[in-house]
């Protein structure tokens, strides 16, 4: 990185193009308007975007309209995250978001995304950024400047296709994750909501009964004379909508308190703090523990750990939750008050022939997303080592069939 030149973005010919400092009226369906939270780990993810009308999109795209390859900058509340402009995506950009686009002679617009994400990148959002009283911001006439060293436009083709192969992988991976888990709920409330399935059987033997029925609290605490010499914490903020994310590697003897807790395969774990937030997932790996503001639970029949966890998560459930949550900044709920969620409790043959049907597509599910956490450690492993000019004859295998 030495060799490469370091030239500030307007040097490198990537303009800055702000946003509409207004927000349009939201109505049931329309084009996405991509706000903060819809920027997450490099992407845009407009399914929980505000929709707006035709006539809004094109008064709000007239000064900023997003083309494939721009990224789209936060200047506040997170001040330095980015994500990239897919192919085929038109959105309207929110406020404090600003775009980044290159003119293709100094910078390769597809290598961009991964340009802003380095150490180098960083280092300028820690130098540019304002400390405000409430909101760490950035100033839109300062990230002109920034200051990057620029690879060859050669080396920057080769590492946005290394990388690029790494990240269509795991986009590919969390589609997939998302319909099978999809279908698993579409199956439980076919059965168990509906009723329409001409395979359920035996609904006169079922009962108004809870989670408690089928499935115990359990706080396990590892034993001092089994525990792991390294404890792999699963925390709130790392399990979002099924799918356990990061962990966090704690030497046994240095673990905080909170993370003594023994996570097993089969158990359903679902975040007591801000309940709406879908924090839960099904465990399907051994050696994890968990935060203490999960409730646990634990099938009383390893068949029935399917139904328990998309009973517990399902979404009128996981708003009760929400709607009874109480205390202040952090409102929550009791563990046993998830216990406490009514359910209708099937008859043995049919959640036997449920858990055949469903357990095979959670388990797909998290092989899937497990493959995806890996994939992702190996991406950001290695884009500070091909920004700085290091790696690159060895991950060049790295390619969209070598992943297939």
């Amino acid at each position: 990185m030495g060799e490469w030149p370091t030239l500030s973005l307007e040097e490198a010919g990537v303009a800055l193009i702000d946003c509409d400092h207004r927000t349009p009226a939201a109505i049931p369906s329309g084009y996405p308007y991509v706000a903060i939270p819809q920027l997450r780990d490099g992407h845009i993810d407009v399914s929980t975007a505000r929709r707006i009308s035709r006539a809004d999109f094109e008064s709000w795209t007239r000064k900023a309209r997003p083309v494939p390859h721009d990224v789209v900058l936060s200047r506040r509340t997170n001040p330095g995250v980015t994500a990239f402009v897919p192919e085929g995506l038109e959105f309207a950009l929110g406020q404090n978001l600003v775009l980044l686009r290159s003119d293709g002679r100094t910078v390769y617009p597809p290598f961009l995304r991964w340009l802003v994400r380095g150490p180098a990148w960083w280092g300028q959002i820690e130098r540019f950024l304002n400390v405000g009283a409430v909101f760490d911001s950035l100033k839109c006439a300062d990230v002109p400047n920034f200051r990057l060293p620029i690879p060859p436009l050669a080396e920057q083709r080769r590492i946005a296709e290394i990388l690029g192969a790494l990240d269509d992988k795991i986009e590919l991976n969390r589609r997939m994750t998302e319909t099978l888990e999809a279908t698993a709920r579409t199956l439980f409330r076919s059965w168990f909501v509906d009723l329409d399935s001409p395979r359920v059987s035996g609904t006169d033997d079922w009962v108004d009964g809870t989670l408690e029925d089928l499935a115990d609290l359990n706080p396990e605490v590892w034993p001092s004379r089994d525990r792991p010499s390294v404890l792999r914490y699963v925390d709130l903020s790392s399990t979002k909508w099924g799918r356990i994310g990061a962990v966090t590697d704690y030497p046994a003897d240095e673990a905080p308190s909170r993370a003594q807790r023994v996570l097993r395969p089969r158990d359903t774990i679902l975040g007591t703090v801000r309940p709406g937030n879908g924090s839960y997932a099904l465990v399907t790996r051994d050696g994890l523990t968990g935060s203490t503001g999960f409730a646990q639970l634990r099938p009383k029949r390893p068949r029935d750990a399917a139904f328990t966890y998309l009973a517990a998560t399902a979404r009128p459930n996981i708003e009760a939750l929400a709607h009874l949550a109480d205390g202040g900044a952090y409102p929550a709920v009791r563990p046993a008050l998830v216990a406490a969620t009514p359910v209708v409790v099937p008859d043995d043959r049919t959640l036997e022939v449920f858990s055949a049907a469903a357990t095979p597509l959670l388990e797909r599910a998290a092989i899937a997303a497990d493959e995806s956490n890996t994939l992702g450690a190996i991406r950001d492993a290695l884009l500070p080592k091909l920004l700085a000019g290091e790696l690159l004859p060895e991950a060049e295998g790295i390619t969209p069939a070598a992943l297939a």
